[in-house]
Parts: C-alpha cells; sequence; structure tokens
C-alpha cells in the first residue's frame, strides 16, 4: 500500500508560513551584521578605505542629482539604502562632477553625475565659458571667479577646448546673420530702384575700425580689433 499524505489544517500551514518567514528574516539579518562587521574596504596601502573628503563647493543640475540619489536608495542584493554609500571618490571634467559611491555592507559601486553626461542642452562649462567670453573674460577671469566661490576651477586647457567649440558657433551665426542682413538690403534697394544696369543692387555703406595703440615708452599697436559696415 502506498503511503497517505497527511493534510495539513489551515492554522498549521500559516504557523508553518510565519515560522519560515521569521527563520529568513532573522538570517537576513544575521547576513547584514556579519557584512557590517566582516566585510573590510582596504585601498592600495593595505589601510582601511575612508570616506573621501570633498573640499569646496560644486554646480548642480538639482533635479537630475536627486533622481540619481533616489536609484541609489534599497538597491540589492541586501536592500541596502543610501544612507549605507560613502564617497570614495571624484573624477571632474571641468565643472562637471562624478561621484564614486560605494556601499558599506554589500560593497557595490554606482557613480552619481552633477549633471547628465549626454545632454542636448548646453553644459555647465560649455554654459561657463561662453558666459565668460560674452562678458569680456578669459580663463584667469573665470579662474578667479570660481575661487572666491570655493568651487574648483576649470583648467586651461579645458577652457580652450570649449573656447574654440563656442568661437565656431558665434562665426557660423554671424555669417548667417550677415548673409540674411545684405539679402534685406538687396532686397530694398531692388525695391526703390537702386541697381546698375546689369540689375545689381547699389547699396551705400559707411565702413569705420579701430585697434588699440597705447604707449608705454614704446609703440604698441594690438594684433586685434573691429570693423564696422553699416547701410545707409
Amino acid at each position: 500500500m502506498g503511503k497517505t499524505r497527511k493534510c495539513l489544517s489551515a492554522p498549521r500551514k500559516k504557523r508553518r508560513l510565519n515560522d519560515a518567514l521569521k527563520k529568513y528574516m532573522e538570517e537576513k539579518r544575521k547576513a547584514k551584521e556579519s557584512m557590517d562587521n566582516l566585510v573590510e574596504h582596504r585601498n592600495e596601502n593595505g589601510g582601511e578605505e575612508k570616506e573621501e573628503e570633498l573640499l569646496g563647493r560644486r554646480i548642480i543640475n538639482i533635479n537630475e542629482f536627486l533622481e540619481q540619489i533616489k536609484h541609489l536608495d534599497h538597491h540589492s542584493p541586501f536592500d541596502c539604502s543610501f544612507r549605507d554609500m560613502k564617497v570614495v571618490g571624484e573624477k571632474r571634467v571641468g565643472l562637471k562632477s562624478c561621484f564614486i559611491m560605494k556601499c558599506k555592507m554589500c560593497n557595490i559601486v554606482r557613480t552619481i553625475w552633477s549633471e547628465k553626461k549626454k545632454d542636448n542642452r548646453m553644459g555647465i562649462n560649455m554654459a561657463a565659458v561662453s558666459g565668460t567670453m560674452t562678458t569680456g573674460g578669459g580663463h584667469a577671469q573665470l579662474e578667479e571667479m570660481l575661487s572666491i566661490m570655493n568651487i574648483p576651477p576649470i583648467s586651461n586647457k579645458t577652457y580652450i577646448k570649449y573656447e574654440n567649440e563656442v568661437t565656431k558657433g558665434w562665426i557660423s551665426t554671424s555669417e548667417m546673420s550677415m548673409k540674411d542682413a545684405a539679402e534685406e538690403e538687396a532686397r530694398l534697394a531692388r525695391e526703390h530702384g537702386d541697381v546698375d544696369k546689369n540689375g545689381t543692387p547699389l547699396i551705400t555703406v559707411v565702413a569705420d575700425g579701430s585697434w588699440c595703440k597705447r604707449s608705454y615708452r614704446n609703440n604698441y599697436s594690438s594684433l586685434s580689433g573691429v570693423v564696422m559696415l553699416q547701410w545707409k
């Protein structure tokens, strides 16, 4: 004869499930305590890895930064929270920062950026360089301002990189603007009959230019200047 299976009553099934759940929670608690006591983070010198102290201020996109922090909370495998994370490093790209976070419980490593790595909007580095150029400043002026604000300054190499990109954009925009203005003046000249025998519009312009000339016991002529053309 085959063995008959005993049917457990509903209260006994519920009691067994509760016991299994309590056992699982206790094992999870012990595992977490064990990780806290036994896992040691060590650096290259063999000592305990300490949380890196970040000095000064940073410029961040607040909404994107907070969203990244939310994703770090309650991460697997032990459902650790953001308070279990510590900063072990920082990588700076100009004024953009990448914070390297490491969990003290599960040893997982994650990164938080001060702003999105790829974005269609103007980044902080481009905005800082463009704003400095617009106000007539350069790398020295931007560096001094950031130093006063206790923000790690952007390097001269990085500044020149973005300065070249901004300059290309300005030149392209200026050429398009001058082309549109010339086409508008040509249209107005045709409407007023100001054309030659070949039908070419005749546009009268006034031109002027200047450059710096100062003398500190020696003659000095600037290599750069400004020229203005104005249609009458």
